[in-house]
């Protein structure tokens, strides 16, 4: 009796909006094959380059945007789920750091991903094991992330 009641608790909770947000990460992995792309340069952006991949497909009510840049001291890698209108739903943002310049022997390797999950009321910041940030740290990831939009993808045309 008292499984039957934790068992139908259970399945009465709805998901979170992290749950909500992390499937459109699933999703899109699972079919990332199916989906058409664009790509643009971004060379003058970093000392090693970079570049914009723009992911869509017509039965999807949302894009996603995916912006690498390669430097001499690591790497930024922030990939953006978008609505038709561009409107953040979700964040990664993953940072390899290294101590010393790539050339070098020995470096150490320093990496983080974290995410911002966008939701109609709120926006919630989580580490790479999805646990929420605080929100002095989700305020300084999404002044981060949506500068770094801004700059990377300025004067590009995103076909929707």
């Amino acid at each position: 009796m008292t499984q039957t009641i934790l068992f139908l608790l259970l399945l009465s909770i709805e998901p979170t909006s992290s749950g909500q947000c992390f499937d459109l990460l699933d999703e899109f992995e699972k079919e990332k094959g199916s989906f058409s792309t664009d790509s643009y340069d971004l060379a003058a952006h970093s000392t090693e380059g970079g570049t914009v991949t723009v992911y869509r497909q017509q039965k999807k009510s949302w894009l996603v945007i995916d912006i690498l840049l390669y430097g001499e001291m690591g790497k930024v890698n922030a990939t953006y789920w978008v609505d038709r209108n561009l409107n953040f739903m979700l964040v990664r943002r993953s940072e390899l750091s290294y101590d010393k310049g790539i050339a070098e022997n020995e470096i150490k390797v320093s990496e983080s991903t974290t995410y911002l999950c966008y939701t109609p009321n709120e926006i919630k910041g989580y580490d790479n094991n999805h646990i929420e940030l605080t929100s002095s740290q989700t305020n300084e990831l999404k002044k981060t992330t949506d500068r770094f939009f801004q700059e990377e993808t300025k004067g590009l045309k995103i076909v929707k």
